[in-house]
């Protein structure tokens, strides 16, 4: 064989180094994803930590209701500081809730959706989050769940009474109610590639609050 016939082609050495370049990118992309989930992971944990060291909640028998009130706006005036923390138990969720969805909210934890009840309201709340982190387990949630909302304000137990696959169009889910519920809602399929077409939504009624 002669020297020539041992030496590369050209075209061989381009193909060698878009091989290294495809696996250069891919390896940064899959560092930065790795990024993105770390800082997500963490700056939930972070705001759990400092919601739950936050939860000492004053004695206020003394208190006149216009100073009750103005408690309740404070706990709501930073929309960057979690309200409560979310958590049930044997899906092993224990997330922060914030008062406005948006990536940077839903990248740490799940979120209030605007124009649902709020937490000192005896309504519909609804809390959204994303099928691909926090809200994942809830593919496993049961009929008779029980998830517990801890705030500032106490301690509130839920009861899951149902859960449903429905169109994005379907808001009625969020719709008033004369009792204290919560509406999780998420997108679905859980397994999904690309942005998935439904939502599903875990509706639980309140049991309990201390």
């Amino acid at each position: 064989m002669s020297e020539v016939e041992l030496k590369p082609s050209g075209r061989h050495r381009q193909l060698k180094v878009l091989e290294w370049v495809l696996i250069g990118g891919g390896l940064l992309l899959l560092a930065i994803w790795a990024g993105v989930t770390l800082w997500g992971t963490l700056a939930s944990k972070a705001e759990v930590a400092q919601l739950q060291r936050s939860l000492a909640v004053p004695d206020q028998a003394l208190w006149s209701q216009a100073r009750k009130q103005a408690y309740l706006e404070s706990l709501e005036r930073d929309p960057g500081a979690a309200i409560a923390v979310l958590t049930i138990d044997r899906l092993d969720i224990e997330t922060p809730v914030f008062d406005s969805v948006n990536e940077l909210n839903l990248n740490r934890g799940v979120s209030r959706i605007e124009g649902t009840a709020t937490l000192a309201e005896a309504d519909n709340l609804g809390i959204a989050g994303h099928r691909d982190s926090f809200f994942r387990p809830l593919k496993d949630v049961e009929i008779g769940e029980r998830i517990k909302l801890t705030s500032p304000l106490g301690v509130t137990e839920y009861e899951v009474m149902e859960t449903l696959i429905v169109d994005p169009e379907d808001v009625w889910v969020l719709d008033p109610a004369d009792q204290a519920m919560l509406t999780l809602v998420t997108c679905y399929p859980f397994y999904f590639v690309g942005s998935a077409p439904e939502r599903f939504i875990v509706r639980a009624v309140a049991v309990s609050e201390t």
